[in-house]
């Protein structure tokens, strides 16, 4: 039954490129703390900062400058990037995921999801909650959190509209684009330091995450946009969602590099 579960997902996602996102027509009732369209609207213009690439080709040489020393959390992307390359290998299959999720408690001292069967339910229910039949981006995983009154509208405005237009950059502008979210969500005035602290780590993530999937162990456009984006989702989600199994902030980078490995898997059957 998984495999066809997985084979069906692997079958969505297959077409998906760097410029498979729709437009998000969610409509956000207004009260008088709501800066949503604001801050989307300036979300945006940091990103018409930067020409959207049509053929995605590399503009460095072999530097890649995703630390953002500017950002408290930036450890928290080198970290999920350790767990990551301490589960993966060329061979990557469900039982030997499931065989190191422990092993990753151990010698990450944290305290993630042991049961793999409800680890692998999680993350296809959760790709299925972020992408639709033709492969584009939703915000379903995302606005399930801002329906349960987990975050804040204006919260939700960053990071939505941070991940629809993300993916429409190369990999250089990318990261820089994302950087400059970061410093614009650290001025943000309509955040407290609880919001600002969530997107920070998120993005983090998504920045070493992408290079770890673009970069470092290369793969097809498609599948690896996805693995780093399935990163970024499952750390906010986690963070913030009642019923995940990461609990505490300083685990979830560990449970996002497991998802990671799962979902990297999933697609490639």
């Amino acid at each position: 039954m998984k495999k066809l579960i997985y084979g069906g997902l692997f079958l969505a996602l297959v077409g998906i490129g760097f410029a498979g996102c729709k437009k998000d027509n969610v409509v956000i009732n207004k009260d008088k703390n709501d800066n949503t369209s604001q801050i989307k609207s300036e979300v945006l213009n940091i990103f018409n900062n930067y020409k959207k690439s049509t053929t995605f080709a590399l503009k460095n040489k072999g530097v890649y400058n995703i630390e953002n020393k500017n950002n408290p959390f930036d450890y928290v992307g080198y970290l999920h990037n350790e767990v990551l390359q301490f589960i993966m290998s060329a061979d990557i299959y469900e039982s030997s995921i499931c065989d190191k999720i422990s092993k990753v408690n151990m010698n990450f001292r944290v305290n993630i999801i042991n049961d793999c069967n409800q680890l692998f339910d999680l993350c296809v229910d959760g790709v299925f909650k972020s992408f639709d039949n033709d492969g584009n981006f939703k915000s379903d995983l995302i606005l399930n959190l801002l329906y349960k009154n987990r975050i804040d509208k204006n919260e939700y405005s960053i990071i939505n509209t941070t991940f629809l237009n993300v993916n429409d950059l190369d990999f250089d502008s990318k990261i820089d684009f994302i950087k400059d979210v970061e410093e614009y969500t650290t001025r943000n005035s309509t955040l407290n330091t609880e919001q600002k602290n969530r997107i920070l780590r998120t993005f983090a993530i998504y920045r070493y995450s992408s290079y770890y999937w673009e970069i470092e162990n290369p793969q097809p456009i498609a599948r690896g946009s996805v693995s780093s984006f399935a990163d970024a989702c499952a750390e906010y989600w986690a963070l913030n969602d009642p019923d995940s199994p990461a609990q505490d902030g300083k685990d979830v980078y560990a449970f996002a590099g497991v998802v990671s490995a799962i979902v990297h898997m999933i697609t490639n059957l």
